[in-house]
């Protein structure tokens, strides 16, 4: 099994591949055979006043690539309310993610690899970005605009670049 960490994702994940692997994945779910469960999440938390550890699960599985897989992602959280509505603030002191994803054979039920998941959740929300962006962008568009400022923001805008987008002038994140 293949343990690969943080900077290990960074280094061997290009976007372009990323984005063509997502729109395999999407398009397979769409036609039913690629599997997205809802996620599952638990609390420890003795006290609502406290904060307390969380946790969340994401399985699925992309036939076409011949694997299962299982994010798991663990993290510190404090509940507060907020005009009536509940709103969880994450309280890591290391203000990152202890996430991971564990990919699995769909031939063979082996586990291939354990990956660190800061960086690759952000890349997996960039290459969903650019799906939509393949899809519903006009040809001759040449201003974008990201809600965000913060680690998965930065991600989806990296998609943007070359002589088309001209970051920091057209790109507007909000």
């Amino acid at each position: 099994m293949l343990l690969i960490n943080d900077a290990e994702v960074r280094e061997v994940l290009a976007m372009d591949d990323c984005i063509e692997a997502m729109q395999r994945a999407i398009a397979e779910e769409t036609k039913g055979v690629a599997v997205s469960a809802p996620r599952t999440r638990y609390k420890v938390q003795a006290d609502l006043d406290q904060a307390g550890y969380m946790a969340t699960i994401i399985p699925g599985a992309v036939p076409s690539c011949d694997v299962a897989s299982m994010r798991y992602a663990s993290t510190i959280v404090q509940e507060r309310v907020v005009g009536g509505v509940k709103r969880m603030n994450f309280l890591s002191p290391s203000k990152r993610n202890w996430d991971f994803v564990m990919l699995f054979s769909l031939q063979t039920g082996e586990p291939l690899a354990l990956m660190a998941d800061y960086s690759l959740s952000a890349i997996r929300v960039g290459a969903t970005t650019g799906v939509v962006h393949r899809a519903l962008a006009k040809k001759n568009a040449k201003v974008v605009g990201i809600f965000g400022s913060g680690h998965q923001a930065r991600q989806s805008a990296s998609h943007y670049h070359g002589p088309r987008y001209r970051v920091g002038e057209s790109l507007q994140q909000y």
